[in-house]
């Protein structure tokens, strides 16, 4: 599948979608490395005598998405190995908004992702509702 949009159409310019074995790649890498590093973060509160809880495994996981699609030019880890990236509908890097919006339905999101992904067939519910997609770079 293709995205072309209408103001594009002159130059054409045509983004293709990423497949959902890319998607399902990234998220497995992603939740990898998000957990690796809640760890680390606990470890490291655990040896400083600090209270480490859920609010800030949850600041970890909204600040690895957001730094790697706003600063990263749309890429997490998990998008860098398999090649794909965030964009907008246009083709453009995401601006700060959409990767706030994407990042937080995301996050709400976050544990019944494949319920979502098996019920939207070409994009999963926080592309369509921050009005972004995952495309092949």
């Amino acid at each position: 599948m293709t995205i072309l949009d209408e103001q594009l159409w002159q130059k054409k310019v045509f983004l293709e979608i990423a497949p959902k074995s890319a998607r399902v790649i990234n998220f497995l890498i992603d939740s990898t490395v998000c957990l690796a590093l809640i760890v680390l973060v606990w470890y490291l509160f655990e040896q400083i005598g600090y209270r480490f809880d859920g609010f800030w495994g949850l600041c970890i996981y909204l600040a690895y998405y957001f730094v790697g699609e706003y600063n990263l030019e749309g890429k997490t880890l998990g998008k860098y190995f398999t090649k794909t990236r965030a964009v907008e509908l246009d083709g453009e890097a995401l601006t700060m908004n959409r990767a706030v919006v994407r990042t937080l339905f995301r996050a709400a999101l976050f544990w019944s992702m494949f319920i979502i992904w098996i019920m939207f067939q070409d994009f999963f519910m926080h592309d369509s509702w921050s009005k972004t997609a995952v495309v092949k770079d």
